[in-house]
């Protein structure tokens, strides 16, 4: 019985991975429930093929949630079923009630656990429609998932046990006050208690503490609870809190042995209340790794339902994949074209060819329009234009397949690219082109996390290893007082600035081409000058500050010729897999376009924060070294 029961499924973008998860079991128990992302054929005008899946359908499931009631798609999709007179049974899904405008009777709480309530919605199904809403009202009672329950509850552990410290321990503010202000600023830190009296000082210190509380609350609790937190942003705040905790045990008991990178003034509130520091810290070890086991190990599927559309991992996804065999998603793999047509822009003309040259290998033949079985591919990248998507998409018809080959933020113009299939094309994986193992549907929110083919990535980290420690060895081995023999030939303030050039100006002239490379806003030829430029500036600031360089830090400037020459080595070695990366030039007559260019990046600002810690530590550097 369950086979003859057609079902729709209405929902709203943020709430896919619940949507998609509730259509897998569906079909898993013998339903068929469509999904648009699933069932859309590439190319299809979606509007109708959404209508006519809910003319078809025997029931229409909408999931309601404040996404849901606020989405214009599913006030459509459920005026039309209205109108039909199907019968429409409401999921609810952060949500304790169904709007009486909806007309719904029938509706199951999904609040809670998930297994459970897919019984119950499993049930009603195969029951005759309601004339009653039992589940439309439940009792106005807190329902929230077990596990998400049991996240959130360790996450506001952490913060809890912060706040015991400082209450119990007030001198806790104090040293972190006075190791911080004077680190950081070089100042006497009790300038500004004398300035400010004791009273007002106290409060300065206590309202300080409360900003900072406030927003490592929301940003490190209320965000899980808005769902804004993904997984890996989830997993790296327990690591991190699990890996400061453990590190300053560690640097306690075996004290000098282990660098010091705790700052003093956690480890002098330890060792003044060694017992009760020893229990805070081991329930902050025990919420950190409970934490981490849900997001590892247990994987429960109210985590993922719960988590940002886009920002899951794909693991997490697998785990309800009810089977290749339900899945259908064959018509949309590159391994099974026979023949096709490439779509691209002419800047893109470099990636094309590279893709074209995979496809042949995999058995597929290269095409012109007109030919019996020919499929278009659209390749999408942030240089392609909307003017020129949207004459594509008009000059050809039927069923096309749309490539996308780097990440990308389409406007409100190409809105309606959401609702057909994407193909993520964005590691490049012109070898895996033969495999022909059915895959999940591209989700198009995910598209907006970058995501780079191996030798940019590992470009790109060198660009960012070598800007680190080009800072850290400047800043860290001389000033930029003038030197009094070239005093006289530039003038004092001249060769100021040209220090100030040289220490502070050249290391981050790498920068300029690690950006150009993750952005892909460049000519080959423009990156490969970028390189040359810099290289140039960074030698001749070395000839200029190598006399005074001190000659106990001399390794790290030979650390530096090191990684520089091999950084131009391994760029030389991967300069087609780079060539083919960058766009061409625009045409003579016409702008360069980045229409679906991303707005912001800031992987390169990451990685030189990072690197500039590591070179730290390996030259002895620490943040707390001199503590």
């Amino acid at each position: 019985m369950a086979t003859e029961q057609r079902v729709f499924i209405s929902y709203s973008r943020k709430d896919y991975y619940f949507a998609e998860s509730l259509a897998f079991h569906l079909m898993t128990a013998g339903f068929s429930a469509w999904l648009d992302v699933k069932d859309l054929v590439p190319g299809t005008e979606w509007r109708q093929e959404i209508d006519r899946a809910i003319d078809e359908a025997s029931c229409f499931i909408v999931v309601v949630s404040p996404d849901s009631l606020q989405s214009e798609t599913v006030r459509c999709e459920l005026q039309r079923a209205k109108s039909q007179g199907k019968r429409m049974i409401a999921v609810l899904f952060r949500r304790r009630s169904v709007p009486a405008d909806w007309g719904i009777v029938e509706a199951v709480d999904f609040r809670g656990a998930f297994e459970p309530a897919l019984g119950d919605l499993k049930t009603q199904l195969l029951a005759p429609s309601a004339d009653t809403a039992p589940g439309c009202n439940p009792m106005p009672r807190f329902r929230f998932s077990p596990w998400l329950a049991g996240t959130g509850l360790c996450l506001l552990t952490l913060l809890l046990i912060l706040f015991l410290i400082c209450w119990r321990y007030p001198d806790f503010l104090f040293d972190a006050y006075d190791t911080v202000f004077d680190y950081s600023l070089n100042e006497n830190p009790q300038a500004l208690r004398h300035w400010l009296g004791e009273r007002g000082f106290h409060v300065f210190l206590i309202s300080l503490f409360a900003i900072i509380f406030g927003t490592l609350l929301h940003f490190g609790v209320f965000e899980f609870f808005y769902r804004r937190m993904s997984m890996t942003r989830l997993l790296l705040v327990f690591a991190f809190v699990l890996y400061t905790i453990g590190y300053a045990l560690s640097q306690h008991a075996f004290g000098a042995a282990i660098p010091p990178l705790s700052p003093p003034f956690v480890i002098r509130a330890m060792e003044a209340n060694w017992p009760a520091s020893l229990w805070v810290m081991l329930a902050g070890m025990a919420a950190c790794t409970v934490g981490i086991a849900i997001v590892l190990r247990v994987r429960p599927s109210e985590l993922l339902h719960w988590t940002p559309t886009g920002q899951a991992w794909l693991s997490y996804r697998d785990m309800h994949r009810p089977g290749s065999d339900l899945v259908g998603m064959g018509h949309q793999s590159l391994a099974t074209l026979k023949r096709f047509m490439l779509l691209h822009d002419h800047r893109d003309g470099p990636l094309a060819e590279r893709l074209r040259q995979g496809l042949c290998t995999a058995g597929a033949v290269d095409s012109k329009v007109g030919e019996d079985g020919v499929i278009p591919v659209l390749v999408l990248t942030n240089c392609s234009s909307v003017q020129w998507i949207e004459q594509q998409i008009e000059s050809v018809r039927g069923e096309v397949l749309t490539l996308i080959a780097t990440h990308l933020r389409p406007p409100a113009a190409l809105e309606w690219l959401w609702r057909v299939h994407w193909i993520d094309f964005r590691g490049w994986p012109v070898q895996s082109l033969s495999d022909r193992n059915d895959r999940l549907p591209s989700i198009p929110e995910a598209l907006l996390v970058p995501r780079y083919p191996a030798a940019v990535r590992s470009t790109h980290l060198g660009l960012s290893a070598l800007c680190a420690l080009l800072f850290q060895t400047c800043t860290m081995g001389f000033g930029v007082s003038p030197l009094p023999s070239i005093t006289p030939l530039f003038g004092s303030l001249g060769t100021a600035f040209a220090n100030l050039f040289a220490v502070l100006v050249v290391p981050f002239l790498w920068v300029i081409p690690a950006r150009k490379l993750l952005n892909r806003t460049c000519t080959v030829g423009s990156f490969f000058g970028s390189i040359g430029v810099c290289s140039v500036s960074t030698g001749l600031a070395a000839i200029w500050k190598l006399k005074e360089y001190p000659m106990h830090d001399s390794h790290k400037v030979l650390a530096a010729a090191f990684l520089l020459i091999g950084l131009m080595l391994w760029t030389l070695r991967q300069r087609h897999e780079l060539t083919c990366w960058f766009p061409l030039a625009a045409k003579p007559g016409t702008a360069n376009s980045f229409d679906l260019a991303p707005t912001k990046n800031h992987q390169t600002l990451f990685w030189f924060f990072v690197f500039f810690l590591i070179w730290s530590q390996v030259f002895g550097q620490g943040m707390f070294a001199k503590y």
